[in-house]
């Protein structure tokens, strides 16, 4: 008997299908046996969701506890998102028995269409996966996996801050209506660049002074490498020693049930939502967010700096 569990790819560049079925399965985690993969026949799932990241085994032998397989499908589909987010991205699961040929479990979102409503984030409107992505998960694929080790609480998670920061990432993705997704990445920032130790060295100046200190004051999220604005959209420049504060300003007056900082903020009622200045740092808190896990994911010498107090505060 076989079992196998699936998170099916939203939305795969044709690129990455071809390469897929030309050049067969990516192997993404050798002791698990997880792979990106062709989907395989599973009652038509198939012909919705050409690609899956998969694990099958022997349930009677396997590799780890079966509840704990869909927690590692879901860090691979994560470092997919951190490298190039698109709508969904784990949104589809399945738990198939390959020798009933049947569907033990799915997620309730494999029984309805489509969300059609758009993606999270308007920048994100013409975002698929591709094979670069892929190749860029993987080799931030060992870091993210001890980040996200499952075998200890979130408040005693050695990675501490940086466990944090991933799981608020993953949250502003999961809440929907704005604006949650914007407090949940705004705290992944400061769950990540606040002191943990010196109060004086908290609060909206002192993450924009550390973000700055990390990429550039005149570093501009909307030209970062993991972004493409579609043609049809159109973004100012926003440079970071502009917008880093502001990101607290809005979060702050969300939590503390105040006035939005300014009426000009807000976009036009006849206007695209992603024309507002707030909207925009919303996008700007996410690509922050996430173009700084990218950095830490990568670089191993920062990982171990960030999830240090002392050593976090005497780096900046």
């Amino acid at each position: 008997m076989a079992e196998g569990q699936y998170i099916f790819l939203s939305q795969p560049h044709r690129d990455l299908v071809a390469a897929i079925n030309r050049d067969g399965p990516i192997e993404c985690h050798a002791a698990l046996a997880i792979w990106l993969r062709s989907t395989p026949d599973l009652e038509g799932i198939e012909r919705r969701f050409p690609l899956a990241i998969s694990c099958e085994y022997d349930p009677a032998n396997p590799p780890v506890p079966t509840g704990e397989i869909k927690h590692h499908l879901e860090v691979v589909a994560m470092a997919l998102q951190l490298v190039r987010p698109v709508d969904e991205y784990s949104d589809y699961w399945l738990l198939f028995d390959s020798e009933a040929r049947r569907i033990v479990l799915q997620s309730a979102s494999l029984k309805l269409p489509e969300n059609r409503s758009g993606p999270p984030l308007a920048y994100q409107q013409h975002h698929a996966t591709r094979p670069e992505d892929v190749r860029r998960a993987m080799g931030l694929l060992p870091l993210l996996s001890r980040a996200m080790e499952l075998h200890h609480g979130s408040w005693t998670h050695p990675c501490g801050s940086v466990h944090r920061a991933l799981v608020f990432f993953c949250q502003g993705y999961s809440v929907g209506l704005e604006p949650l997704p914007q407090l949940c990445w705004a705290a992944g920032l400061d769950s990540l660049y606040a002191s943990k130790i010196n109060r004086r060295l908290q609060g909206g100046r002192e993450i924009s002074r550390r973000l700055q200190s990390i990429f550039d004051p005149d570093f501009e999220p909307y030209n970062a490498p993991t972004v493409r604005v579609p043609g049809n959209q159109v973004r100012p420049t926003r440079r970071l020693r502009d917008i880093g504060e502001h990101i607290f300003w809005l979060r702050n007056a969300c939590i503390h049930g105040g006035p939005i900082p300014n009426a000009g903020w807000l976009s036009d009622a006849h206007a695209p939502s992603e024309s507002g200045y707030a909207y925009q740092l919303m996008e700007c808190s996410e690509i922050l967010l996430r173009e700084s896990l990218l950095r830490l994911l990568e670089d191993h010498a920062l990982f171990e700096t960030f999830i240090d107090a002392n050593g976090l505060d005497a780096y900046f």
